[in-house]
């Protein structure tokens, strides 16, 4: 073991995963030839260097190909904490530095596109950008790609190193997550969760058994499917998914990621395991008319997966107040910790007593 790092904890206390040094060389080496990063390249670094991606996709990669890698304090940046981001610094950092590279997260594709749409310049040399670490909407994307700017999907995990799939400018799909590293394996189970095999971790420190089967596959807990040329499409977490009161399975990451693309909704958590319809908690900006920005978003849901009703947030999920994860993801027990007697609340009042749209529900 050469490197610890910790999990984000989304279903239980954070574990520090072991990886050993084989394990962090494939998978720089296997990013490096499909980026074709060279030594003209120069990588701007904007997550926190104790992020697994940004230190193995992001300096690690860059230093082995001879790429100049811009370091800069993350206040210089423009993050403000876990779940801030000043405009302002942000952009200016960006168009002064003029990177080649970078590693995003969705928060800043959408502070992008926003600029876009509004009418701003953003300029770039981008010719690959990143984006991982959470959840992000197919909209969203490609509106970035019409939009010129060259950001791509991928998907990961720490026991695996970080990286284990992503797009690429010659090998583009999106609403995938591409298609695995050339040391990368992966299998789908009989009930849809991925299994990868290749630069796996150590272990957990402490001592937890890392599960594998037979043929040292990792269960990643992810829910997802493999097309004929090898692109993997994420479906949801499988400890995460709504079963619907009529059978029929939901991930809620899938209608959050298209919840919050909508102007005025910064985050939302979905819930209705065992309920007749989906319900949202959601944080919005003051003023946003979130029943319309709900209405427009299941449009393009089908039924069974569309926001019934919703409930505004009376803050944001922070890392703060343990609703929020480093990583972007809420934490749903949390969560409903403190809105699920409201959500209980509201089930009630639109199934058992006539309907005051008192909990903003969708008609």
């Amino acid at each position: 073991t050469v490197k610890i790092t910790y999990t984000s904890g989304t279903t239980g206390e954070p574990k520090g995963v072991c990886v050993g040094a084989k394990a962090i060389v494939d998978v720089v080496r296997s990013i490096a030839l499909r980026t074709a990063v060279t030594a003209d390249d120069r990588h701007l670094s904007v997550l926190p260097l104790t992020t697994l991606l940004e230190n193995v996709g992001g300096l690690y990669v860059s230093l082995v190909s001879g790429a100049t890698v811009v370091l800069l304090p993350q206040n210089q940046i423009g993050l403000r904490g876990a779940s801030g981001i000043d405009t302002a610094q942000f952009i200016q950092q960006f168009e002064r530095q003029q990177p080649t590279t970078t590693i995003l997260i969705p928060q800043m594709v959408q502070l992008l596109v926003t600029l876009a749409d509004l009418g701003t310049e953003v300029r770039h040399t981008l010719r690959f950008a990143a984006v991982g670490g959470a959840p992000i909407s197919e909209t969203l994307l490609q509106c970035a790609l019409e939009l010129g700017f060259p950001i791509y999907e991928g998907y990961g995990l720490s026991e695996s190193t970080s990286v284990v799939a992503f797009n690429a400018p010659n090998e583009n799909r999106v609403g995938s997550v591409g298609r695995p590293l050339p040391h990368i394996e992966l299998k789908i189970a009989e009930d849809g969760e991925v299994w990868v095999r290749g630069s796996l971790f150590n272990g957990y420190l402490g001592g937890d058994a890392t599960v594998l089967d037979e043929s040292g596959y990792l269960p990643t807990g992810d829910l997802g499917t493999l097309d004929d040329a090898g692109f993997l499409t994420l479906k949801g977490r499988k400890k995460s998914l709504l079963t619907t009161a009529y059978g029929r399975n939901v991930a809620p990451e899938w209608v959050e990621r298209e919840l919050v693309v909508q102007p005025g909704i910064l985050q939302a958590a979905l819930f209705g395991n065992g309920k007749p319809s989906n319900l949202a908690v959601v944080v919005a900006t003051a003023g946003t008319d979130v029943a319309q920005r709900v209405a427009e978003v299941n449009r393009s849901l089908p039924d069974y997966a569309q926001v019934g009703g919703w409930i505004l947030a009376d803050e944001a999920f922070t890392t703060g107040n343990g609703q929020w994860t480093g990583t972007a993801r809420p934490r749903r027990a949390a969560i409903w910790a403190q809105y699920g007697a409201r959500i209980e609340a509201h089930y009630q009042s639109k199934y058992k007593i006539e309907s005051k749209r008192t909990h903003g529900e969708v008609v």
